[in-house]
């Protein structure tokens, strides 16, 4: 695209925020799937969060040939600090949040923005994703997608009233793969936690429904995230000691009835469990959940035709023929 060719919009209703970093394998994809939308009503604010990889020329030239994105560079900061840095700058109705390694479907903008209309009193609307299972090798699509049915609460028919939803929250994260929220709603709810390095969206998506507003999940299978190698203990470890700090937090600071205060703590007690675990003080629990994903190793590739799609499921092909072709 030349640059007289570039795109431009103004006052657009999307902002979409992407923070990235060392993501130079996926953030042009990221962002390009953003391009695809079946809207053209958006801006993206990508946020390089002080990476030492090609991420910062790859988001330059994007911008270079559409003025729909904006590129933020800072020192690394974290997840946190990189998504604040473009809400502050954003100037859409509705901020979605899209990690640099998942895709957008075409039409996401456009039903979430149909999800915010129908009801004035929803704050977030979250979305569920097909699974790219890199993890599994090659560009395999799972069969269930994420999350799985029943584990959602909310529907585009049914929004959960505030109060349901805090419970529901305090129970576990049941937020979608990717999500959406209004800017009233960020704006009473505040940015995201700094101190809070795992989980931090979370505590946002509490924190949105304690301010009073409701939680939908948009109808659709409308993303699609990357299930990636790499050390997942270690991110799981992290990611319970996050939910465990959101739990500390509506159990003493937060301002919620006594059924989310009772949920809370139930799901502290399993974080507790969970944490010992995965650190390493309780070595036969921690063997027997050894042995127990060795089994699930062995049941994948047993089941392999059950768990991915032989071919991938038609609208993720046409979409993202270069991933799953």
């Amino acid at each position: 695209m030349s640059s007289t060719e570039r795109v431009r919009v103004s006052d657009p209703a999307h902002t979409v925020i992407v923070p990235a970093y060392n993501a130079e394998g996926t953030i042009e994809q990221a962002i390009r799937s953003v391009q695809a939308q079946t809207t053209s009503s958006f801006e993206v604010i990508a946020v390089d969060d002080g990476s030492r990889d090609a991420t910062p020329e790859l988001l330059e030239r994007m911008a270079g040939d559409d003025d729909r994105i904006t590129v933020v560079r800072q020192r690394n900061a974290g997840p946190s600090a990189a998504r604040n840095a473009a809400i502050g700058r954003a100037a859409g109705d509705y901020l979605t949040f899209l990690d640099s390694d998942d895709l957008l479907m075409p039409p996401y903008l456009e039903t979430m923005a149909a999800a915010f209309a129908r009801e004035p009193r929803v704050g977030l609307a979250h979305a569920r994703a097909w699974v790219l299972d890199e993890a599994a090798g090659g560009g395999r699509v799972r069969r269930e997608i994420w999350p799985p049915p029943g584990y959602v609460t909310g529907s585009s028919a049914e929004p959960a009233e505030p109060a349901e939803a805090v419970v529901a929250l305090a129970s576990g994260n049941y937020v979608g793969a990717v999500q959406t929220a209004s800017r009233a709603a960020l704006e009473r709810a505040g940015d995201l936690d700094d101190d809070l390095h795992q989980a931090e969206d979370y505590d946002l998506w509490v924190r949105i429904a304690i301010a009073g507003f409701r939680v939908v999940a948009a109808p659709g299978t409308l993303a699609v995230i990357r299930n990636r190698p790499g050390s997942l203990s270690k991110d799981e470890l992290e990611l319970t000691r996050g939910v465990r700090s959101v739990c500390e937090r509506l159990l003493s600071v937060y301002d919620v009835s006594d059924q989310a205060r009772a949920a809370a703590a139930g799901q502290l007690r399993v974080a507790d469990r969970q944490i010992e675990l995965l650190s390493g003080g309780a070595p036969g629990r921690a063997a027997l959940r050894r042995m127990r994903l060795a089994l699930g190793r062995i049941k994948r590739r047993v089941l392999a035709g059950r768990l991915w799609y032989r071919e991938p499921p038609p609208e993720v092909a046409e979409a993202f023929p270069e991933l799953v072709g």
